[in-house]
C-alpha cells in the first residue's frame, strides 16, 4: 500500500503546478528500503522543473530566493522550492536554512521526487549534517537520474553521489552569479554567467573544455591523452570525509581541489594529510582550482610555486602524476562547471594542458 500511495502522491505533485514557489512536495515520511538508479541524468528540456534546494546556508536576504527562482523561470524552466524548506528561526545559530533534521528530511524528499534537477541555493555549512541523517535513513540508492549542481559545502553531497555511481556537476549555486549580484552583494562567483550554466544543463554544450597551467608534468608529455573522470571539490570538506564511507578515493580519477584563503604552512600540511591517507593513490592527476594563499592573494605564480614545493618534496616520491592549476573553479570570481563522474580526457601540451569532460556521459 505504501508503494502505491507513493506513486499516486507523486502523480499529484506532477499534475499540480511545480513551478510555483513554495509548492508542496507530497512524499511519504518513510523512504523505500531498496531503490535502483541509472548511472547518469538527462539534459533538461524547455519547461522542465528545477527544485532549488537548501541543505546548507539560508538565503542572504528576503529577496534572494524569489530572485533566484525568477531567473531560472526566465530561462524557460520551471522553478520552485518545496514547502517547509526555509525556516531560519528554527536553524541553529540562525545560519542554516532550517534545523538539521528538517534540512535532511527536505533533501531526502527531493531525492525521492520525480523532478529531474536539484540545484543548491548556497553552500557554506550544513550538508555534512544532512548527509549524516541520509546515511542513517532507509534510502539505499537514488530512485531516478537527476541533475545535481552545487559547490563549496555541497562537496559532501558530491562525495555521496560518487558512492552511488551517480555523475554530478560541480559549479555555481543557484543563488550566486552575475545576474544576482545586485541582490546578494557577494563577491564570490560575481563574474559567473548563470545563463551559460543553464545552457550546459540543457545540453547545448555536451562537452566542456578547460585549460590549465601545468605545475608538474608527471611522467612527462605523451602523445596519448590521459583518460579518467573528475571528483573532488572543497578541500576542507574533503578532509572532513577522510575515514568515512564517503571518503574521496582518487584511483582512476583527476582530483579537483579548491578552497578559500589559507595560510601556506597549513596548506602544505593539509595536502600532506591527503597524501598520507591515500587520496592521491593511483590518481590520474591533481587539478588545483581557486586556492588563495595568505601573502600571495594577487600572485598566481606565488601560489603555483608553493604547490610546486609540495609536489617536489612530498608527492613525486610516492605518486608522479600531473599537477595542474586554474583559478576558474571554486570560490573566486569565476566558477566554471566541472562534471564529476563523467568521461574526461587530459592532453598535456608543455606549459599548458587541456581537459575535455563530457557533461553527462557516465564514467561509472
Amino acid at each position: 500500500m505504501i508503494k502505491y500511495a507513493f506513486i499516486f502522491l507523486s502523480f499529484l505533485v506532477l499534475v499540480t503546478n511545480p513551478g510555483i514557489a513554495m509548492d508542496t512536495q507530497m512524499q511519504p515520511e518513510e523512504a523505500p528500503k531498496r531503490i535502483t538508479h541509472p548511472s547518469t541524468w538527462s539534459f533538461l528540456k524547455e519547461g522542465d522543473p528545477v527544485e532549488v534546494i537548501m541543505p546548507a546556508a539560508g538565503p542572504l536576504s528576503p529577496e534572494h530566493v524569489p530572485a533566484a527562482l525568477e531567473f531560472i523561470r526566465k530561462q524557460g524552466l520551471k522553478a520552485f522550492i518545496a514547502e517547509d524548506t526555509l525556516n531560519q528561526k528554527a536553524a541553529p545559530f540562525g545560519y542554516y536554512s532550517h534545523s538539521h533534521k528538517a534540512r535532511a528530511v527536505a533533501f531526502i524528499k527531493a531525492l525521492l521526487s520525480d523532478f529531474p534537477a536539484l540545484w543548491a541555493l548556497r553552500g557554506g555549512f550544513g550538508c555534512h549534517e544532512v548527509l549524516d541523517y541520509l546515511e542513517h535513513s532507509d534510502v539505499s540508492a537514488l530512485p531516478r537520474k537527476k541533475m545535481f549542481l552545487g559547490f563549496s559545502d555541497f562537496t559532501a553531497i558530491h562525495l555521496w553521489l560518487a558512492t552511488q555511481q551517480c555523475p554530478s556537476l560541480h559549479g555555481p549555486v543557484a543563488g550566486l552569479g552575475r545576474e544576482l549580484v545586485e541582490i546578494t552583494k557577494s563577491q564570490v562567483n560575481k563574474e559567473v554567467s548563470l545563463g551559460d550554466v543553464i545552457k550546459i544543463l540543457k545540453g547545448k554544450i555536451p562537452e566542456l573544455e578547460h585549460k590549465f597551467d601545468v605545475i608538474h608534468l608527471g611522467k612527462g608529455p605523451s602523445l596519448e591523452a590521459i583518460e579518467g573522470s573528475v571528483l573532488g571539490g572543497n578541500l576542507s570538506i574533503i578532509e572532513n570525509h577522510n575515514g568515512t564511507p564517503t571518503a574521496l578515493r582518487g584511483r582512476g580519477r583527476f582530483v579537483l581541489l579548491e578552497d578559500t584563503l589559507e595560510d601556506p604552512t597549513r596548506f602544505i600540511r593539509r595536502l600532506l594529510g591527503l597524501l598520507r591517507v591515500g587520496v592521491f593513490d593511483e590518481a590520474k592527476g591533481i587539478l588545483f582550482g581557486h586556492m588563495p594563499l595568505r601573502g600571495y592573494e594577487d600572485s598566481t605564480e606565488g601560489t603555483k610555486e608553493i604547490i610546486r614545493s609540495f609536489v617536489t618534496e612530498f608527492l613525486v616520491p610516492r605518486s608522479n602524476i600531473p599537477v595542474l592549476y586554474s583559478p576558474r573553479f571554486g570560490h573566486g570570481p569565476y566558477n566554471d562547471v566541472m562534471p564529476f563522474g563523467t568521461k574526461a580526457r587530459l592532453t598535456l601540451e608543455g606549459p599548458t594542458a587541456t581537459l575535455r569532460v563530457k557533461v553527462n556521459e557516465s564514467a561509472y
